[in-house]
């Protein structure tokens, strides 16, 4: 709580470039197919029938975890917009204070200059699960 802002754009970066990266892992797109689908094509010629079932099971497990630790990456990332680019906004909610100031204003603000600034570098299918994170938070 008493951070400043100093270090923060590394490690706000550096949780976009690892939610970026465990999606990359499994995305498929027309042209060229996600790490894990690579994988998966690669090994099953390799194994007999049965052994297959349980290696995709195993699959789908992994993939299931690249997307969780990249929605945790987000979690984690705005999170950390609420402790420092909202810590003195939030002491105000539900106070008199809150009615004569511009609070909700400034958050999205806020919100809308995160969004802007990481739209570049975002894998595309994270943004809705950013909005969605920035939303639950701010409930």
């Amino acid at each position: 709580p008493t951070s400043d802002q100093e270090g923060l754009q590394p490690l706000q970066d550096w949780l976009i470039a690892i939610a970026n990266d465990q999606i990359a892992n499994i995305d498929d797109q027309e042209d060229a197919l996600g790490y894990l689908s690579r994988f998966q094509r690669e090994y099953e010629p390799l194994v007999s029938g049965p052994y297959i079932a349980t290696a995709n099971a195993e699959i789908a497990t992994v993939r299931d975890g690249y997307v969780d630790l990249s929605t945790h990456c987000l979690s984690t990332f705005v999170a950390l917009i609420f402790a420092v680019d909202f810590r003195s906004i939030m002491g105000e909610f539900f106070t008199p204070i809150w009615y004569q100031k511009k609070g909700m204003a400034q958050v999205c603000s806020t919100f809308e200059d995160y969004l802007g600034d990481y739209q570049g570098v975002l894998h595309s299918s994270l943004r809705d699960i950013l909005v969605e994170e920035l939303a639950d938070g701010l409930l």
